[in-house]
């Protein structure tokens, strides 16, 4: 999955893979059943289909009850292969920077005395977190703050409202709108147990302020 602190451009070319790749799956789709399989809303749908066929990426077939039948160009086919490409690439080095920015994260909260920290956020970088912690050696990583998915494998659970004592900090891991959470976790337990790494720079220009 995808990070959501993409860029516009990236967003509107996994919108427009997603978008070729399901006609190209399933090529007599309605906009209606388009837009869901996108997770967007109709009038979006709409308007990025338009801006396929007037690319040249799609070409539009005869419609049977309802359903608007479209199918890939040649072009279509070179474009969605190039975006997709580019949004792996793009997917590979934000988490190669995000185990960087986590790790330094680690090594300030050990260096500030910190012994137990638990993880708050998006999946993939709570697993990082995790293992870093491990390849660091210093094991600070001990649970996730309001996660309730068992199986998750970097120890206990903690709910929002009850961190416990010995809990020395909260390293802060939201990519979905990081501020409104930040905001929430501070004025719960105090700015100096938000631990924020660098890679949130959002949450870094609010703390400056």
């Amino acid at each position: 999955m995808l990070p959501t602190v993409l860029s516009a451009e990236q967003r509107t070319c996994l919108i427009k893979v997603g978008l070729l790749t399901a006609i190209e799956q399933e090529k007599s789709l309605s906009q209606r059943q388009l837009a869901k399989e996108l997770g967007i809303a109709l009038g979006a749908a709409n308007s990025h289909l338009k801006d396929c066929l007037s690319e040249g990426l799609l070409q539009k077939t005869s419609p049977c009850q309802q359903k608007l039948g479209y199918r890939l160009t040649p072009k279509g086919v070179v474009e969605k292969s190039r975006m997709a490409s580019g949004l792996i690439l793009a997917n590979m080095n934000f988490y190669d920077s995000a185990k960087e920015s986590i790790a330094q994260a680690l090594l300030k909260a050990s260096e500030s005395n910190m012994k137990q920290l638990v993880v708050y956020g998006d999946d993939a970088l709570c697993d990082i977190a995790y293992l870093a912690s491990l390849k660091l050696g210093n094991n600070l990583v001990v649970g996730r703050l309001g996660q309730t998915d068992m199986l998750w494998q970097g120890g206990g659970f903690y709910e929002e409202e009850i961190l416990p004592e010995n809990i020395d900090g909260v390293l802060f891991l939201q990519l979905l709108n990081p501020l409104e959470y930040y905001m929430k976790l501070r004025d719960k337990w105090g700015a100096e147990r938000v631990i924020v790494p660098s890679l949130m720079d959002s949450v870094l220009m609010y703390r400056g302020k």
